[in-house]
Order: structure tokens, then sequence, then C-alpha cells
């Protein structure tokens, strides 16, 4: 019997003599970015561009390996000298961009700094191995790994399926839409474009007569009705969460709740405070259309949503024992939330370009005596 013998796979790379190089332009071939190298640091044992295996195109990396490990050295080294001469181009340039559009990426290296191939610049570092590359992709795994775990304990507060001790008294409708919403959450969270947003509260199964302002009067019946240990246990949680919280805006609130930690009355004042947005999701964006039977409430403190949640969720009284308010944690999407971003971006540059238009234009004069006694009230409070 022939016994397999197997090949050792070898990692040239704990040498010490080859680099990994990116930005290279897509129509660079081999032979030209070898010369360019050799003619620059030295001789080469060999220079691989990685080329994608489903388009078969090139990736815009390379691996290259030096004879010597001095040529290394020197391309490290003119990395060093470009990153500080960006560096230093920039700081110099802090309070004046070098272009109109200020930006920095128009800065031009000398030819004799670093790697370069028509005024671009090739990025160089030493290539990592086998062990390393499986170190940095194992603890890229295990980070999303703990956000999707931190992200399924959000979505499992107040989570109630058919066969838990909780679902006892629930109607069968309300079981399945709690099954339904558990399945979808799931989905959702297998997708990397998803997040759980801790502020934010999705409150199903509410009965379509309900408007917006009654849903937040409703909050605030169930924030009244908190004991005073209550409130008190929520407010030094609150006080916690703001003091870890770099937003300044949260700083007049914290100021206030800490004044008035032992109050319980005020301190349900400034609770309702933290209550940002009752909205009720409607088929059209009118206000008179139907409701869809659900809302979202943002708030500012995680504690607080947490609370609200826990006081709402399956409560037999808020609606009726047959209809049952389902609460959860909002899962959001956040390319939607990006483009939202940049959308609100975009409309103050624009505000902020016609209000510096209006104040150049020349305000139009009036000659009092000839207007009316309102005209002339118009005029000076526009004055």
């Amino acid at each position: 019997m022939v016994e397999k013998t197997f090949r050792k796979i070898t990692d040239d790379t704990d040498e010490g003599k080859t680099i990994f190089l990116r930005n290279i332009p897509f129509e660079m071939s081999e032979f030209s970015l070898k010369e360019l190298i050799e003619g620059k640091f030295g001789e080469t044992l060999y220079v691989k561009i990685v080329f994608s295996k489903l388009t078969q195109l090139p990736k815009g990396v390379a691996f290259v390996k030096f004879k010597n490990i001095e040529s290394v050295e020197k391309v490290l080294e003119g990395e060093k000298v470009a990153d500080r001469f960006y560096n230093d181009h920039i700081f110099r340039h802090k309070r004046k961009p070098i272009s109109d559009s200020g930006n920095f990426s128009a800065i031009i290296l000398p030819p004799e700094i670093g790697i370069q191939f028509n005024g671009r610049r090739i990025f160089a570092r030493l290539a990592l191995n086998r062990t390393e590359i499986a170190n940095i992709e194992s603890s890229k795994l295990s980070e999303s790994s703990d956000k999707l775990s931190k992200n399924l304990d959000l979505l499992k507060k107040g989570l109630i399926l058919p066969g838990m001790k909780e679902a006892e008294g629930i109607s069968s409708h309300d079981l399945r839409l709690r099954e339904n919403s558990w399945k979808e959450m799931k989905i959702k969270m297998s997708n990397p474009n998803y997040e759980v947003n801790k502020y934010r509260l999705c409150i199903r199964n509410i009965p379509t007569k309900i408007k917006s302002s009654e849903l937040n009067d409703i909050l605030i019946r169930e924030i009244s009705k908190m004991r005073d240990i209550e409130v008190q246990n929520l407010g030094h949680e609150i006080v916690s969460e703001f003091e870890k919280s770099e937003n300044s805006n949260f700083k007049k609130i914290l100021m206030s709740l800490r004044r008035n930690i032992n109050s319980p009355k005020k301190c349900k004042l400034v609770f309702k405070r933290l209550i940002n947005k009752v909205n009720i999701v409607r088929e059209t964006s009118s206000k008179s259309s139907k409701s869809r039977g659900f809302a979202f409430v943002n708030t500012s403190s995680f504690s607080l949503s947490k609370s609200l949640l826990e006081a709402l969720n399956n409560n037999p009284k808020i609606f009726t024992s047959e209809k049952r308010p389902i609460v959860e944690f909002a899962i959001e999407d956040k390319r939607a939330l990006f483009i939202q971003k940049k959308r609100i971006e975009n409309l103050k540059r624009r505000e902020k370009k016609s209000s510096e238009i209006c104040d150049k234009k020349p305000r139009k004069s009036y000659n009092i005596s000839k207007v009316g006694r309102g005209r002339r009230q118009r005029i000076k409070n526009a004055a």
C-alpha cells in the first residue's frame, strides 16, 4: 500500500522579506510593478498581483518578496517618510486648505518618496503570516459575535413565546403575532446591516383608533404609577448612564436629576422630558389615515426605555386583556439611517447657503411715512 504524502505549505513571510502593497492601479501588470520596485529598492524574487476568483480581475493589491532584507527596510523607511510628509502637510495647512475644496487628498508626494506610479501612491507594509491573519480574522469574528449576542439580549427583553410561563392568559392571536415578530427579528439580525436601537421602542398590537397623543399619555401615566423606590432606582441608573455619555445635551437633565434624586415627584417630571417622540405608523403620511397598528417611541435614556418596556409589555390594563401591547426594542437599517443623515446634512447646508445669500442681498428701503401702520410694525420687527 502506497502511503500518501502531503506537501507542506510553507510561509515565506516569516523570513521578513515579503511586503504587501495596496492601491495598485488595475491596469498595472506584474512586469511593470516588478520594474518599478526593482528600479528603486533592489532585486526581487517574485511579484504577485492578487486577482479575484469571482471576476478574474485584479484586486489592487500585491505581494512582493525581495532577495535581501535591506530592500524591505528601505521600503518601510520610505513609507514612514511619506506618512510624515502627509501629516506635516496636513498640520501645516490645517486652517488654510491647499485646495479650494479643502480636500487634503490632493497632496502630491515628491517623486523620490515612497512607491508611486504616475503620481499615485502605492502603500506598502510588511506582509503578515498565516497565523497573524487567522488571529485578526478570529478577533473580527468574535467582535461581530459579541455584538450579535448583545443585540439578541436586547431583543429577548420582554420576549414571550408559546410554552413560556408568561404566555398564560395571552390570546392565540397575540401569541401568533409575537412568534412571527421574533422570527422576523432573528432574520434581520442575521444581516449585518441591521442593528438594535436601545433608545427606541417598537409597540405593536395597538388599537387602530388610538392617536399618538393618546399613546404618549399612556406612557406618562405609566411613569406616574411608578413607586417611589422604583423612581429612585431608575433615577440612579439614568444618572450613571448620562455620566458615561459624552453628549453635552444631557447636562441640564443630569443636574436636575442629581438635585431632585430624593424627590420622586420631580424625578417623574424629568423622566417625562426624556420621552422625545411618539409616532404611530399610518398607511399614508396623512394624520387622518388608518393606523397600521404599531408605533415607535424615541427616548433619550436606555434605562427609561427598558423600564417602559417592562411596564407596557403584555400589560392587559393598557388596552384590553385580549389585545395586549407587544413591546420590543426597535431594529433599524443602518443603510437607511446613513441616507437619512446625509439628507439632513445636505438640507442644513442648503439652508445655510440660502441664508448667506439672503444676508448679502441689500434690503429694500421703504418710505415709512407712505406705508400703513401694520407694514411699519413689520419693518421695525425685521430690523
